[in-house]
């Protein structure tokens, strides 16, 4: 029996890393848009991120490169991006090639109402 409740922590506990492994990698951007309407579509820009294991994340917009750190939290299915004074909070779906983030943007602590919630479809790049 004992073994039984081992193999079954040890599977929970996997299960719950598999996301954050998943995760590690180079991603573009395919789709971009807000609750508000606006929308960039496919080929108007390059956005990449490129999210390590050791919870740090670079992403590339059109010359544009920013820094911060992400926390995915599995159980919840969550995700926080921390760039210091903006944070980017909110949920996620991920398989092997593609991760969407329903998120919002936080200046501080307030939420920064000019964006809404933002909708967010990367695909991991090889």
């Amino acid at each position: 029996m004992k073994i039984y409740i081992i193999a079954i922590i040890s599977l929970l506990l996997l299960s719950c890393n598999s996301d954050k492994n998943s995760i590690v990698g180079n991603w573009q951007i395919i789709s971009l848009q807000s609750d508000r309407g606006n929308e960039l579509k496919e080929g108007d820009y390059s956005y990449t991120y490129a999210f390590r294991k050791d919870g740090t994340y670079e992403s590339h917009f059109q010359g544009d490169t920013t820094q911060g750190q992400w926390v995915l939290d599995s159980k919840n299915k969550t995700i926080v991006f921390d760039e210091g004074f903006k944070v980017i909070k909110g949920f996620y779906k991920l398989n092997s090639k593609m991760l969407s983030l329903e998120v919002k943007k936080y200046i501080g602590k307030r939420e920064d109402a000019s964006f809404g919630t933002i909708f967010i479809k990367l695909e991991k790049l090889q």
